[in-house]
């Protein structure tokens, strides 16, 4: 606890998650409608997305492609949860989101065909 108090981990996660949040909500409006909604405090983060589908592939070629664990919940398997640890900084948060974005550029119904659902 006080390696957490020492360096402001928990202020770092507010701010931070504050940032991921923002950057997050730029790219909703950029790839309408793939992303459904943007919710999550600090940095515990749910992007909800179109479809099952469409969250297997962003978490399959995330890993595949850029090494981000990411996984996937909800009722309807189409939320890409992220919770990385509470050092992770604003570079960090910009390195996802450009991620992210490039990943989201590539879902099309050509490579949606032969996704399956992705355990996590």
């Amino acid at each position: 606890m006080d390696i957490i108090d020492d360096l402001n981990l928990q202020q770092n996660a507010t701010e931070v998650g504050n940032y991921l949040k923002s950057k997050l909500l730029e790219i909703k409006e950029e790839v309408k409608p793939l992303i459904q909604d943007v919710r999550g405090r600090g940095l515990f983060i749910g992007i909800e997305f179109l479809g099952s589908k469409e969250t297997s592939f962003l978490c399959s070629t995330l890993k595949d492609e850029y090494n981000i664990l990411t996984s996937i919940d909800g009722p309807n398997d189409n939320v890409l949860v992220i919770k990385p640890p509470m050092i992770f900084s604003v570079k960090n948060a910009m390195q996802f989101c450009s991620s992210l974005h490039k990943v989201c550029r590539c879902v099309s119904t050509e490579n949606l065909r032969n996704v399956s659902r992705t355990p996590t």
